[in-house]
């Protein structure tokens, strides 16, 4: 009776120890998909999105401390007021990178804040024609990550903001593969336009 008991015993702690594990399972399971529908866009209003709800998703500005030490060169922020990651094409990796869990449990490189990158801006002029930001870039390019709440600069000339400048990027609930930008992947623009009346380019606050 003893040896039959143990084993019911055993038999039994072994279901408790099999439903235990299934409900934390559940659970890790449960947790992390609604955190990530928390950041799917038809479940967030404006004010959930932005980071400063005074300011732009995503902007840029000229860093004045940095382009002050430069000659004929700005240093431009990019700053990403979302609570998503965004993705740039960019001609090489940033200076410097760290961990990043998007929001779908993939991890990628992000960009440290307040670092620098090197995206692959585009310049669109006043006779119509356009062209990659350096005539000298490759054909293949790519990706960095920058992550919520946070900027990352890059340099051009100066003369090059009497064009319209901008960088294409994606939001990561946009991204249908990480490698690349692809063809079924929409992509959002964000620019300087000195064609715009009174424009002047604007100048980060701190």
């Amino acid at each position: 009776m003893d040896g039959e008991g143990n084993r019911t015993n055993f038999l039994n702690m072994e279901v408790k120890v099999r439903i235990l594990l299934w409900v934390i399972c559940l659970g890790a399971f449960v947790s992390s998909t609604a955190y990530s529908q928390t950041l799917i866009p038809k479940n967030l209003t404006r004010d959930d999105v932005l980071i400063d709800k005074g300011k732009p998703s995503v902007f840029l500005c000229i860093d004045k401390v940095l382009s002050s030490k430069e000659n004929g060169s700005v240093w431009i922020r990019v700053v990403n007021n979302t609570v998503w990651t965004l993705r740039f094409a960019t001609e090489r990796s940033g200076e410097s990178l760290q961990p990043l869990r998007l929001s779908s449990g993939i991890r990628v490189p992000g960009l440290v804040n307040k670092t620098v990158f090197f995206p692959r801006y585009r310049l669109d002029h006043s006779d119509g024609s356009s062209r990659l930001g350096d005539p000298q870039w490759s054909h293949t390019s790519t990706v960095s990550w920058l992550p919520s709440q946070s900027y990352s600069v890059f340099k051009v000339s100066r003369g090059l903001l009497r064009s319209i400048l901008y960088l294409e990027f994606q939001y990561e609930w946009e991204i249908v593969s990480i490698v690349g930008p692809e063809r079924v992947s929409p992509s959002t623009r964000v620019l300087f336009n000195p064609e715009l009346e009174n424009f002047e380019p604007s100048f980060c606050e701190n």
